[in-house]
């Protein structure tokens, strides 16, 4: 499965997303030049953070939330 498909069923799972969000955010990206996970973000169905956190979590990498942070 790709990290695509995982990243999407991950929401799902985590009921960020229904899967018909996803699914009808997957058929606007065949129709656009937009990834698919813009489509959720535009839509307001996930936030950027939502996401950012599932693809660290799918790549086993650690998330750090700049807005925590003064820079």
């Amino acid at each position: 499965m790709s990290l695509a498909k995982r990243l999407g069923q991950s929401l799902v799972t985590k009921n960020i997303i229904t899967e018909a969000q996803l699914k009808e955010a997957l058929a606007e990206e065949l129709k656009t030049s937009k990834f698919w996970g813009e489509v959720i973000i535009e839509k307001g169905y996930a936030s950027e953070k939502q996401l950012m956190q599932t693809i660290s979590e799918q790549l086993g990498l650690a998330f750090v939330d700049l807005e925590k942070y003064t820079l």
